[in-house]
């Protein structure tokens, strides 16, 4: 009799190793072992088929002998010039001839409704809505569902003008303010640009060149004959315009219209030359007389008064001084102060902030007793020799206030001791 516990524990390895063997027989694409139905390769990325392409993700291959999804033939040979090609294709297929029958074809013919969300075909024989994420989408889930994280148009669903990446469509530019389109014009704010080759709204015309005076400048309005775009008074450039006949401008504006342009002084649109503004934009040259007159002022005679002799000099407001008579002169000082110098020989020039004038109000009157040269000065200097000190002079006052202070001071150390 096998004792229970043993039996328990059959049970329970039994349990364990069961599933371990039906993980074993699970067959993949990918395991490297050709074990599933459909599976013509293994493993994807190697070369399979009778032309040497390369396994699918799907482990199938071009080459298989089995026309697969995206294959219009399949005759699993390596011969390219039969009627089959090794890439899957019938010789002789294009795009238009209304059978989707190259491997790089999702619809035919172009313009006709196509995918799952009833886009057009493209002009080459692709479609949004085919699944495959073509140049110029952003995704392809290719059902009609517009509010998924795919819309119908192949665009993200939170793709945004200003994204910086064309991922919509009608987007030809981005991000708006860059440089764009073959005419180097600015990316606008709804990412589209004059030079895109497309005739956006509020434009005349795009070729989508950089050429001006083809027709079609690069503002995408001059150039189309039309008097149609912002700022343009003129059509087409290189024609007369203008009230003075001036040809147009390469911007489609002309001198004479009037309008003040870029680069023009003025423009009255008249052809008068000589009223204010030429024909050519400039204003006219006008007569200018100048009169100059030259006025000379004479200086001033300086006068210098010197006496030499043995002679006493008295300035004072109010005060004559007489010598015996010879050469006279009559000055007026407006100084208070009196002046006596010890007799000998002296240079006296008399100077001060005093003017002298011969008609007196005041006067002193000197007499000396030799030739004399007289000048007379606006400014005059009195210079006296250094042992005369005027007594009522500042300094006078100055010195005769610190003698008294000394003698004070001394009469109050006598009495303190």
């Amino acid at each position: 009799m096998v004792p229970r516990a043993s039996i328990v524990a059959g049970f329970t390895l039994l349990l364990l190793v069961a599933p371990l063997a039906t993980l074993a027989t699970a067959a993949v694409c990918g395991d490297g072992i050709i074990n599933q139905v459909g599976e013509t390769c293994e493993p994807p990325g190697a070369p399979a088929g009778g032309n040497g392409n390369l396994c699918r993700a799907n482990c199938t291959v071009c080459g298989d002998g089995i026309v697969q999804p995206g294959e219009f033939c399949d005759d699993g040979n390596g011969i390219n010039g039969d009627a089959c090609r090794n890439d899957c294709t019938v010789p002789g297929a294009f795009c238009g001839d209304g059978a989707v029958n190259q491997s790089s074809e999702t619809c035919e013919p172009p313009g006709a409704p196509a995918g799952g969300n009833g886009n057009l075909c493209r002009s080459n024989c692709t479609v949004c809505g085919d699944t495959i994420v073509q140049p110029g989408e952003a995704c392809d889930d290719g059902n009609g569902i517009n509010a998924d994280a795919c819309s119908n148009s192949c665009t993200s669903a939170a793709a945004i003008c200003g994204d910086g990446i064309i991922n919509q469509i009608g987007e030809t530019c981005e991000p708006p303010g860059a440089l764009a389109g073959n005419n180097f014009n600015l990316c606008r704010a709804n990412c589209t640009v004059c030079g895109d080759g497309f005739v956006q709204a509020g434009e005349a015309c795009d070729d989508g060149n950089g050429i001006n005076g083809d027709g079609c400048n690069n503002d995408c309005f001059c150039g189309n004959g039309i008097i149609d775009g912002p700022g343009e008074t003129c059509e087409p450039p290189g024609t007369p315009a203008g009230g003075n006949g001036n040809l147009c401008g390469i911007n489609c504006t002309v001198c004479g219209d009037g309008v003040t342009q870029g680069g023009e002084a003025c423009d009255d649109g008249n052809g008068v030359n000589g009223d204010g503004c030429q024909n050519d934009c400039t204003m006219t040259p006008t007569t200018t007389t100048t009169s100059s007159s030259t006025t000379t002022t004479a200086p001033a005679p300086t006068t210098t008064t010197t006496a030499a002799s043995t002679t006493t000099t008295t300035v004072a407001s109010t005060t004559t001084t007489t010598s015996p008579p010879t050469t006279s002169t009559t000055a007026e000082s407006t100084t208070t102060t009196t002046t006596t110098a010890p007799p000998s020989t002296t240079s006296t020039t008399i100077a001060s902030t005093t003017t002298t004038t011969a008609p007196p109000a005041t006067s002193t009157t000197a007499t000396t007793s030799s030739t004399t040269s007289v000048t007379t000065s606006s400014t005059t200097t009195s210079t006296l020799p250094p042992a005369a000190i005027p007594a009522a002079s500042p300094l006078g006052r100055y010195l005769l206030g610190l003698l008294l202070a000394l003698m004070m001071g001394g009469w109050l150390c006598r009495r303190a001791f």
